[in-house]
């Protein structure tokens, strides 16, 4: 059995994104390091085409580095070999990668990688019943898992990723394939450049358009109580940031009203722009009114806006109500998660707070 974890860097987002690394760990069932590379990508964007904020600040090899390899049509060969060559395929925020990768194949007219994926990053949510957004890093600490230095360097992150999964079978007892068996939702797939979890978020967002209880019009009635908030900061979101419906959208507003800020749709009247997990039009609108306009726009995450309004929020921007979700104690990892815990002497409470702790 071979599997793959890997993880991507973009070069720029704008009008779908340009890949620079293809970072990548091939280990046996045993979670045991068969290979591990990192293909550096001439993303082939001219100099104003780059996402400098990106350079400048997440990536983790200068312009020219990147300008003198192959690019992905180049690489595109190798890429699919080592993802048919392997049987089951993990990453953090994979969806996001699976995207990616489908903007280059179109780009370079391409045929589409197909497979079939698993999200560590859900895997752990599960693990820690929680629906908090996190990052690779901050799992980390979470599990007290010593990971290798360099974040954002593709390789680096695709092995810290597994050593994240390899803690959270270990803790449970379980073997790869239980683990996969105790956790089926976070099973995805990406086939002629549709992804599945994608696909399926889109439907239910198209099911609350329908609703008589339009946003538009519930929106309107929220502004009639915060009549000075045009004299506030505003806050914009991506437009990759799904909610399931429109009354989480609405209650999230709220959340902003009652903190002191406005909420907008338009990027150019913000002062914070809140970025999902992969680039959007109002992204490509958020580089333009930066770059172009050298306007001041902070650009935040939903952990960061989550500190900023003082609430929990989930990876779908929703508002995550009360300290801790109940577990649903009929679903099989809690009780794996249950069992190892009481042969160890330690309660499920006691779990979850050491985890919080971190």
């Amino acid at each position: 059995m071979k599997i793959l974890f890997f993880d991507l860097e973009y070069a720029s987002s704008k009008n779908g994104c340009k890949i620079c690394e293809f970072g990548y760990v091939i280990t046996d069932e045993k979670l045991d390091v068969i290979e591990k590379n990192n293909l550096i990508i001439n993303p082939n964007l001219k100099n104003d085409e780059w996402d400098w904020r990106v350079l400048r600040t997440i990536l983790t090899r200068s312009k020219s580095e990147y300008e003198e390899r192959l690019t992905f049509r180049e690489y595109y060969p190798k890429i699919k070999s080592i993802i048919n060559s392997c049987d089951y395929i993990l990453g953090h925020s994979l969806f996001n990668d699976a995207k990616a990768l489908n903007d280059d194949c179109k780009r370079y007219n391409l045929p589409s990688l197909n497979f079939e994926f698993y999200d560590v990053k859900l895997f752990y949510q599960e693990y820690a019943n929680t629906k908090a957004e996190i990052s690779v890093n901050n799992i980390l600490k979470q599990l007290n898992v010593k990971g290798q230095q360099g974040e954002h360097d593709a390789e680096v992150d695709a092995y810290n990723t597994m050593l994240e999964f390899k803690k959270i079978i270990n803790n449970l007892g379980v073997s790869f394939i239980e683990m996969l068996e105790l956790c089926p939702n976070v099973k995805d797939k990406n086939e002629d450049f549709k992804i599945s979890s994608l696909q399926e978020k889109r439907k239910n967002i198209e099911k609350s358009s329908k609703n008589p209880k339009n946003f538009t019009k519930l929106l309107k009635n929220l502004y009639q109580n915060y009549p000075q908030r045009k004299n506030w900061k505003a806050i914009c979101f991506s437009d990759t940031i799904l909610e399931d419906d429109v009354e989480s959208r609405l209650k999230l507003i709220k959340a902003v009203f009652d903190s002191g800020f406005n909420y907008t749709q338009n990027v150019s009247l913000c002062s914070y722009y809140v970025a999902g997990e992969r680039a959007g039009k109002r992204d490509e609108s958020y580089n333009y009114n930066v770059e172009k306009n050298n306007m001041q726009i902070n650009k935040i995450t939903l952990s960061d806006l989550a500190k900023l309004l003082n609430i929990k929020l989930n990876e779908k921007g929703e508002i995550i109500e009360g300290n801790l979700p109940k577990y649903n104690e009929n679903s099989t990892i809690y009780l794996k998660l249950k069992e190892s815990l009481d042969k160890k002497g330690i309660s499920y409470e006691e779990f979850i707070n050491k985890l919080n702790d971190n």
